[in-house]
């Protein structure tokens, strides 16, 4: 979202401090380090070891799971993306015990990235270092992050602490749609591959919501087609896009122009 938006003099700059990050490469994901030292497990042997920490995709309320996870120190529920869809992570062990007693199928996403947790925490300081970058001229765009289900001010210490804070914190999908929506949100446009986030737009909002969620990626469809399908949906609904940038570098041929 900062770096797409322009928020960052040199965004560029991220990918080589993520691809050096120890926090990101070997801490809370590949080897997992800071679990190992947190939950006092051993180390790497002969470059092989047991997995320490899967994510799950589960059927179940918020409310249903800290009920099931009553007692355990090494699952937690790292994303609510439907009121009635999570996704929970930790010890493989441990979280196939809370899935048993939940009493509904789950889905292991072979994803060891420990992040959205509470052992993230003990990272926070390397990710608000790791963040905290050189900011231009502020931009009219209001951005919102389930670090604080508020606008972030555009400051450097507050995104860097923000984005330190939302990989820290599970994120509440619902409340954040909501919050948008309570402000006056009514299109939710999803940028990313699929159209997931559009689907748990529409369950997270009431049925009594007015609102159009508008994927620009589909499964099964051409991009492009995909593409136009959402200009076409932004405009029915009262959005004026820029259409110049939608044509431009390209050879457009007019109605009698031969």
């Amino acid at each position: 979202m900062y770096a797409a938006l322009g928020c960052w003099q040199q965004p560029g700059l991220m990918s080589a401090r993520l691809a050096q990050s120890e926090t990101f490469n070997r801490r809370l994901s590949g080897e997992l380090t800071s679990l190992r030292d947190q939950w006092e497990l051993p180390g790497l042997k002969d470059g092989r070891s047991e997995k320490i920490w899967e994510t799950y995709t589960v059927r179940a309320t918020l409310d249903e799971f800290n009920l099931a996870a009553s007692g355990e120190t090494r699952v937690y529920c790292t994303i609510i993306n439907t009121p009635e869809s999570l996704l929970i992570g930790g010890f493989p062990e441990d979280c196939e015990r809370v899935i048993k007693k939940l009493g509904v199928k789950s889905m292991p996403l072979n994803m060891p990235n420990a992040i959205h947790s509470e052992p993230a925490h003990k990272e926070y300081p390397h990710m608000v270092s790791l963040y905290t970058m050189d900011v231009t001229e502020r931009i009219s765009t209001k951005m919102y992050s389930s670090s604080c289900y508020l606008p972030v001010p555009h400051h450097t210490k507050a995104i860097a602490n923000s984005i330190a804070k939302c990989l820290c914190d599970p994120v509440d999908f619902p409340r954040l749609v909501n919050a948008l929506y309570d402000k006056g949100a009514r299109v939710f446009v999803e940028m990313g591959p699929g159209r997931s986030l559009s689907s748990w737009v529409d369950k997270s909002l009431t049925s009594e919501s007015t609102h159009v969620s508008i994927p620009v990626n589909a499964k099964g469809t051409p991009d492009e087609l995909t593409y136009f399908r959402a200009i076409a949906k932004l405009i029915s609904h009262g959005v004026k896009p820029d259409l110049e940038s939608i044509f431009y570098g390209s050879l457009v041929v007019q109605a009698g122009e031969r």
